[in-house]
């Protein structure tokens, strides 16, 4: 497995490849982890992090920064466009996966052996649900326990529009009877699971009008596009997937609801 990143690699893929590496299936097997660091820069600042990095690394990297020669081919072969990716090769050197890293942030080693097929077989199993895929313990403490007893959660976040994000903690202090998660607080690796999943979807089946794609859609453009979304559920079933502005609106009335409301 060739792990291929820039510097930034974040602590959380690092926590997570890790995890899988200590894991008894892993270390029985014959896969390896490399690590191939990609540097467009190198001075002694580079180095630092570079060596800094390293050290929390238990599996192979390389000795150095990629240089820039290596570094376009690998940016030609394996399309590395500045992210973390996770090349999969078998034992004959055949690559099984051009980037696992998708599922190893949703399923960590549940995604063994990491190949496209395994991707495909998680995703279309009957009873994945992406809200629990996005949603986790790993971005929100103790929300997967929420999940499973059936708790009310709002889950919101723009980065466009902070005034209407005041207002709807506002009324929720107010209706009280929810749990209230800002996504903004873990912006990047929120949207990253987003991503993650609508990526491993399409790569399972390219039907666009299937209704997680659609679910997911709809909340990756009102977050991205249209000021900022809201997604109401009940554990981990999904009643309501809307833009927060509309929602707002809704709940500026909340005075006026039934008391059965």
């Amino acid at each position: 497995m060739l792990l291929i990143s820039d510097l930034d690699l974040s602590d959380e893929d690092l926590e997570t490849l890790t995890s899988i590496y200590n894991e008894r299936t892993f270390q029985c097997s014959n896969y390896k982890i490399m690590w191939v660091p990609i540097a467009e820069e190198q001075n002694e600042a580079m180095q630092k992090k570079f060596l800094d990095k390293r050290s929390g690394m238990r599996w192979y990297t390389s000795n150095s920064m990629v240089g820039k020669p290596s570094a376009k081919f690998i940016q030609k072969k394996w399309q590395f466009r500045q992210h973390n990716m996770v090349v999969v090769l078998n034992e004959q050197g055949k690559v099984v996966n051009m980037d696992a890293i998708a599922m190893i942030r949703l399923w960590g080693g549940e995604a063994f052996p990491f190949t496209e097929s395994k991707g495909q077989e998680l995703w279309n199993n009957q009873g994945i649900n992406w809200f629990k895929l996005v949603v986790n313990n790993t971005l929100f403490p103790y929300v997967e326990r929420g999940l499973e007893e059936g708790e009310h959660i709002i889950l919101y976040g723009s980065v466009e529009d902070p005034q209407t994000v005041q207002k709807i903690e506002q009324y929720m202090r107010e209706i009280a009877f929810y749990r209230c998660i800002d996504v903004n607080t873990k912006r990047e690796q929120f949207l990253s699971r987003v991503e993650s999943c609508l990526y491993l979807k399409m790569q399972a089946s390219s039907d666009i009008y299937d209704s997680r794609v659609q679910e997911l859609l709809e909340l990756y453009i009102n977050y991205k596009q249209r000021g900022g979304f809201v997604v109401i559920s009940r554990g981990s079933t999904v009643v309501v997937n809307a833009r927060l502005a509309d929602f707002e609106a809704v709940l500026s009335l909340h005075q006026e609801w039934p008391a059965e409301a």
